[in-house]
């Protein structure tokens, strides 16, 4: 008996097969790429900043904005080009481009988050100097005196002694209290970090907005690098691209085979 594949039942009637290849897309499904919030906005630097205050257009803040709209920016166009493929290209062509272009964002906002957070580091340190100096942190020789005394007092009294210098500006006890080990003045390294706060707070709150800020952009480029990472396997599509992979092995094998059967 012979099978007629060219034919086929069509209302009723024998019809030729329709040549509809034209229609019909052959590409594997792609997964769905679900950016984070941090790689879905590139509004991210501006909020940051905004929350500085008057040192908005601090340069590490600059920097970090810059590093960090890199990234959004790039993710979102990564899945851009992921989803317009050349129709002149196969599918296993286009991923592995795709592949390529992602290493290459990787690298470039892993150098723009390393100098970013660089630059943030380097700021923080400078505005501990900045506000010790506007605080009037002094030492005259007493620190350890006072330090002492204040060790002898009693929880509620400490934290009114501390107040009070705060209030009153004296560097040279906050000097003696809050840059001395906090053993030696009866507190733990958390209380000295909150003294820390308060005293910044009032007398130079422009700097501890800044901090504030500052910490929050390295955290975010932390977070926004490693979740670049982590939409990688996605973005990419890499299940599809190792069937691909596996597919041109077993393809250069059964070529190879042929070839050895006649000696090619």
């Amino acid at each position: 008996m012979t099978i007629r594949t060219d034919l086929e039942i069509r209302n009723g009637q024998v019809s030729a097969v329709r040549n509809d290849n034209s229609k019909t897309d052959m590409r594997e499904k792609l997964p769905e790429v679900k950016l984070t919030d941090r790689l879905g906005s590139t509004k991210w630097g501006e909020s940051v900043r905004k929350d500085a205050g008057q040192h908005a257009d601090d340069p590490a803040l600059t920097s970090f904005e810059v590093a960090h709209t890199l990234m959004a920016s790039g993710a979102q166009k990564l899945v851009g080009l992921r989803e317009a493929q050349n129709p002149g290209m196969t599918q296993s062509a286009h991923l592995a481009d795709v592949e390529s272009q992602y290493q290459t964002y990787l690298g470039r906002s892993a150098q723009a988050s390393d100098r970013a957070r660089a630059s943030i580091k380097a700021r923080i340190g400078s505005i501990d100097s900045e506000f010790r100096q506007r605080a009037k942190f002094s030492d005259n020789g007493a620190g350890s005196e006072i330090r002492a005394v204040v060790r002898g007092m009693s929880d509620q009294q400490r934290a009114e002694f501390i107040a009070n210098a705060i209030s009153n500006e004296d560097g040279e006890a906050l000097g003696a209290i809050l840059d001395g080990h906090p053993s030696l003045s009866g507190l733990t390294k958390g209380q000295i970090d909150n003294h820390r706060q308060r005293a910044m707070q009032q007398l130079t709150p422009d700097l501890l907005k800044l901090e504030r800020s500052l910490k929050k952009a390295d955290e975010i480029l932390f977070q926004t690098f490693d979740e670049a990472l982590g939409v990688g396997d996605t973005l990419t599509a890499k299940d599809v691209r190792a069937r691909f992979d596996a597919e041109a092995q077993k393809a250069t094998r059964a070529r190879q085979e042929a070839q050895d059967s006649w000696g090619g």
